[in-house]
């Protein structure tokens, strides 16, 4: 029997390969909607944040919600994980607390790269300096990837589409002028304003210097009403 592949069917498996390296690589995006001048969105970075937070037992977490509570039972096992143990150490011996670790987190790219793409500003001091940041960055992406939390995520892609949905559907009953509020909070004018929608945390207002040294200022507010079994923005 021929055993000899041709050069065509070598190029087959060779462009197979590489498509499925290049969907494994392939960075997880938040979920996203436009209000006016609003960016609002779901961001895998917070709610990976929220995770290990949740399993370090951190007091600003809600651990009350269903969501929250979903997550405590999908990543049980990993309650002694490196990044979980970090995470409790960090705030109880460098009060590494409340919006500091959702500012670190914006200092990072999307996972499963979950690189530093600006450089740690010094309230990190907060943190024990650039150092345990490091440590820290790298034990987050390695718990992404030991927990599977991409899958974590992918599976709960349609409630976070429904949380925005009714989120937007709520901003045009209120009449509420949100952006005022946050021109107010900041004292800035932008033709912009980023807002993160955190079903297990918040509320808090980072302000993050990208690398280009524009200052990047986030409302991170989480979702504290029930509807239909789905947490609203109140």
């Amino acid at each position: 029997m021929n055993t000899k592949k041709s050069p065509h069917f070598l190029c087959f498996i060779f462009f197979v390969g590489l498509c499925q390296i290049l969907v494994c690589c392939q960075s997880v995006q938040p979920i996203e909607r436009s209000f006016g001048k609003l960016h609002i969105s779901i961001d895998p970075r917070m709610e990976l944040l929220a995770t290990v937070q949740l399993l370090a037992n951190t007091p600003e977490v809600d651990r009350s919600t269903p969501y929250s509570k979903d997550i405590l039972s999908y990543f049980e096992s990993y309650t002694t994980h490196e990044a979980v143990k970090m995470a409790d150490s960090l705030r109880q011996n460098h009060d590494f607390s409340y919006e500091v670790p959702v500012s670190f987190m914006l200092h990072l790219s999307q996972f499963p790269e979950l690189d530093q793409k600006i450089a740690f500003a010094d309230k990190f001091g907060r943190g024990g300096g650039s150092e345990n940041m490091e440590q820290y960055r790298k034990s987050i992406k390695k718990f992404a990837q030991e927990s599977n939390f991409k899958a974590f995520w992918k599976s709960r892609i349609s409630f976070y589409n429904r949380i925005l949905d009714l989120t937007i559907a709520n901003l045009n009953v209120m009449k509420i002028d949100f952006i005022t509020i946050m021109e107010g909070y900041f004292n800035e004018t932008r033709n912009g304003y980023n807002v993160m929608i955190t079903p297990a945390f918040g509320n808090y207002g980072p302000q993050v210097t990208n690398a280009d040294s524009n200052s990047m200022i986030y409302a991170c507010i989480q979702t504290t009403n029930m509807k239909d079994d789905l947490l609203e923005m109140q």
